[in-house]
């Protein structure tokens, strides 16, 4: 079955002021969700998967924060046989932050010492447009380095998706 990723990425550096960076994220994939591995499936759902993300950074000394928006629309179809009536588009719409502290030596692009804290808050639905109303707050990582005779390096990560209960909807949604 075809699939396709395309990802462009758009950086403008010195936007509005020196430290301040302007990105810019479509994508377009296209993509079979397999649950059965044989071929009796009676039909092969796939999905156009269209995602927009636009967003500002800036860091401030070892402080680094980023502000954005993202839009992703999720559009069932068949590979083969009917689609299931109760699949319809789906639109997850809304704003992100991220945020993060590094007390890290760099060293010719290689850390080897120090601490990374980072954390990813997501919002869609309600003022925002989207299908289903859900957050995400992710502790993007921690991540340590220690310099011995080589680096040893180590993260962990931990997410959290919150879920808006109404009376029409029973499921959770994720947003990536």
């Amino acid at each position: 079955m075809p699939e396709e990723r395309l990802r462009l990425q758009f950086r403008q550096p010195v936007f509005i002021e020196a430290r301040t960076n302007f990105y810019a994220r479509p994508e377009f994939n296209i993509f079979p969700l397999l649950v059965r591995s044989d071929e009796s499936a009676e039909s092969v759902v796939g999905y156009r998967e269209v995602k927009g993300a636009a967003w500002l950074d800036r860091s401030y000394g070892k402080f680094y924060a980023s502000v954005g928006y993202n839009l992703q629309v999720e559009n069932p179809f068949t590979y083969k046989g009917p689609l299931d009536p109760d699949l319809s588009t789906l639109i997850i719409s809304g704003p992100r932050g991220e945020r993060h502290v590094s007390t890290s030596a760099t060293i010719a692009c290689t850390r080897t010492k120090g601490v990374f804290l980072g954390a990813n808050l997501q919002f869609a639905g309600g003022a925002f447009g989207a299908t289903r109303a859900i957050s995400r707050c992710s502790p993007r990582s921690a991540r340590t380095f220690a310099r011995v005779e080589v680096t040893f390096a180590t993260r962990a990560s931990v997410g959290f998706l919150y879920r808006a209960t109404t009376a029409t909807s029973s499921k959770t949604i994720s947003m990536s």
